[in-house]
Formats: structure tokens, C-alpha cells, sequence
């Protein structure tokens, strides 16, 4: 029965048709529409105040890096040669240290709260 929902309503067809066509494309804009997202800098080299944050920066030689003051949240470090490197400030809650080694690093007032590691070597941290 064409034109039912038309006469149901008392709108023309045309003006039905317009209607159905707006609340598609506007269903279809709000998709495609980019959202603001927090966008790591995954790609960049250690450096203080770094944003790794949900990064995998597993099986790395950083050994005697400065990531003071960096967000490390939920960023992967497994297998990661952090030696002699200093994280004071840094935020590592959440960070996976599987096998890492952060011998002799410096981590004062770092935040290592929720911290998931295996075997991890933390001899001759400096941590207040």
C-alpha cells in the first residue's frame, strides 16, 4: 500500500521521502565523523615527558634513557633493556614488564601502581 505511511501522518510523500533522507544522512554523518582521541606518540625515540601510553615498546635496548616525567600507562616494556635509565616522575601504572631489566634506574616519585611483571630485575632501583 504506497503512501500509507504518508496518509498515517498526514505528510506528503515527497515530504516523507525528505524526512527519511535526513535522518539517514545524519545517521551515516555521525558515524564517519572523527572523534577527538588521545593519540600516543608511539613512534618517537625516548625523551623526557614522552607519551607512550598504550604503546609496545617490548624488546627494546634503551639502556641509560631519560623518560623522566613520561606516561607510560598500559604501555608494553616486555623484554626491554631499561638499565640505568631514569623515570623520575614517569607514570608506569599499568605497564607490563615481563623479563625487563631496570638495574640501577632511577624512579623517584614514579608512579608503579598496578604494575604487571615476571622476572623482572629491579636490583639497585632508586625509588622515593
Amino acid at each position: 500500500m504506497p503512501g500509507t505511511m504518508s496518509r498515517l501522518f498526514g505528510l506528503t510523500t515527497a515530504t516523507t521521502v525528505r524526512w527519511c533522507a535526513g535522518v539517514l544522512l545524519s545517521a551515516c554523518a555521525s558515524t564517519f565523523v572523527p572523534h577527538v582521541v588521545h593519540a600516543a606518540d608511539c613512534r618517537a625515540v625516548a625523551a623526557p615527558s614522552i607519551d607512550w601510553q598504550d604503546c609496545n615498546k617490548s624488546r627494546l635496548m634503551l639502556t641509560s634513557s631519560t623518560l623522566d616525567g613520561a606516561n607510560l600507562v598500559s604501555a608494553d616494556l616486555s623484554y626491554t633493556d631499561l638499565r640505568d635509565s631514569s623515570f623520575i616522575g614517569a607514570n608506569l601504572e599499568k605497564v607490563t614488564l615481563f623479563r625487563a631489566s631496570l638495574d640501577g634506574s632511577k624512579a623517584d616519585k614514579a608512579n608503579f601502581s598496578r604494575i604487571e611483571g615476571y622476572r623482572t630485575v629491579f636490583s639497585g632501583v632508586s625509588a622515593r
